[in-house]
């Protein structure tokens, strides 16, 4: 009996053993090994590509970063299929300071989604790659980068109190996933409004790309002290609830510009500005860049 007893042990030791290998390697996420946390992250952010299939690692000169962003957590209240619109959002970890005083950028155009358990954003040719957004604000904070995915609605404030997050981490020329995964890439459907909207002519673009002459910054992934934020570039702070507006959102109505030539087109860029604390209600300023292709 002792030595049947002793070999259940050992079996069972074994077992567990088993089971915390097949943990480990049953996803991208390593949370643990994140400095921050945040606490208006309710759910978190996988990543698909254009087949369908988890994305996990990439090149942060490809642009869209990813084809598809998929929530963990259903949409917020008042933002459901088929009303709710997603963005997916970048933003830079800096320490000693709150998540929601982060610099952020826009990745993707608002898109429809069908399955309101399971929001998505979907990318189009015409949305930044990563490198485009670290150059002007590098991740000093251990090469972490945060995204979020916020949501809008007809005739309803932008809902950016929560969202969902996924945390990546840039070395080189590449990033890997730290926390988020798993998505449900086959749970529904989404449309950018840029493919909604925009001439056919306006996706004549070479894919990968980024914005000529952006290269990563020197020590992306590197730890130690944070300098805070860039005043560089076309982010905002979110410390007063700014946040740059992706063009497609605010012009992709109007067509104009969009012969898809190589020299590129001209973009309306909204910058809206919602008053302290994410409240709705705030006024919305207008620029005009030019894009090239």
């Amino acid at each position: 009996m002792a030595s049947n007893s002793r070999w259940m042990k050992c079996a069972s030791a074994a077992a567990a053993a088993a089971l915390a290998v097949v943990a480990l390697g049953a996803g991208p996420a390593r949370a643990d090994s994140i400095p921050f946390s945040d606490p208006n992250a309710t759910g978190t952010i996988g990543f698909c590509d254009k087949s369908g299939h988890e994305v996990t690692s990439g090149n942060i000169g490809a642009a869209p970063f990813a084809w598809t962003a998929v929530s963990s957590d259903r949409a917020p209240a008042g933002y459901a299929a088929p009303k709710g619109r997603a963005s997916l959002f970048v933003y830079q970890p800096i320490r000693y300071v709150d998540p929601g005083d982060w610099s952020g950028k826009q990745l993707t155009a608002a898109s429809t989604f069908t399955n309101t358990a399971h929001p998505m954003a979907q990318a189009t040719v015409l949305d930044p790659a990563l490198v485009d957004f670290v150059s002007v604000f590098p991740p000093h904070w251990n090469g972490l980068v945060q995204l979020r995915m916020f949501f809008s609605a007809p005739d309803s404030p932008q809902h950016t109190d929560t969202y969902p997050a996924a945390v990546v981490r840039v070395k080189g020329d590449n990033w890997t996933l730290m926390s988020g995964g798993h998505p449900a890439c086959g749970a529904g459907r989404s449309v950018s409004v840029e493919t909604i909207s925009l001439p056919k002519s306006a996706f004549n673009v070479k894919t990968p790309r980024a914005t000529p002459g952006v290269t990563a910054p020197s020590g992306a992934s590197a730890a130690g002290s944070n300098k805070g934020a860039s005043a560089a570039g076309s982010a905002t702070s979110g410390a007063d609830g700014a946040a740059t507006v992706h063009p497609s959102n605010a012009a992709a109505a109007t067509k104009s510009g969009g012969s898809g030539s190589s020299a590129g087109w001209w973009w309306l860029v909204a910058v809206v500005v919602v008053g302290a604390g994410g409240g709705g209600g705030g006024a919305v300023t207008w620029r005009v860049r030019r894009g090239s292709a």
